[in-house]
């Protein structure tokens, strides 16, 4: 009943939350390079589960797939959380999905971290190459979180919000927290300021 790009007002984006491609604890591929290579010698065998039709990871793992030209039968679940229990269970082979809520079971030997679809390392992933790094230098994606309101709202109103999202994001406290669960917080955070940036 709405319009996601006509009906709303951007206030201002919050973090980047890199996605990361995942394998069960004892899937044998034990890099991205060797996953690729498995997809694309069996594609028929090899499963990827997604948090449901139009989810961060199911279009994470849409772009994988394209860029390689294989792709796994998908296994879709209501939401990123049933996805990845099963995944911690051995349920299906791999995951494309948003570091912050899974970089906890990678610590703890849950699942297994190959790469993570941006340019630079994660601080919590140190030791995990970027996908550039490991031959797929194509594969780059994030999710987001965002404040908006509904269309028609005062720019005054607006403004307001801003500003105190953006003390929010300033706040030692808020961003040592969004770093330890590997959200990045953007330097740009409002529209105008990414339209003007030079």
């Amino acid at each position: 009943g709405y319009d996601p790009v006509n009906d709303f007002e951007h206030v201002s984006q919050f973090t980047d939350t890199p996605i990361g491609i995942f394998v069960k604890k004892d899937f044998p591929a034990k890099t991205l390079a060797e996953l690729v290579a498995r997809l694309k010698a069996d594609t028929t065998r090899l499963t990827n589960g997604h948090g449901g039709v139009g989810s961060t990871s199911q279009v994470s793992c849409m772009l994988f797939s394209s860029i390689i030209g294989a792709r796994a039968t998908p296994v879709g679940y209501r939401g990123s959380g049933p996805a990845l229990n099963d995944l911690i269970t051995g349920q299906f082979d791999f995951l494309c999905d948003q570091i912050p809520h899974t970089i906890g079971h990678v610590e703890a030997g849950s699942i297994r971290l190959l790469a993570i679809a941006q340019t630079e390392r994660s601080p919590v992933a140190p030791n995990v190459p970027t996908t550039r790094e490991a031959g797929l230098p194509q594969l780059q994606a994030s999710g987001w979180n965002a404040m908006f309101a509904p269309k028609g709202t005062p720019k005054a109103i607006i403004d307001k919000l801003a500003d105190a999202a953006a003390k929010a994001a300033e706040d030692p406290v808020t961003r040592k927290r969004l770093a330890d669960i590997g959200a990045v917080v953007p330097p740009l955070r409002t529209i105008e300021a990414i339209l003007n940036r030079a």
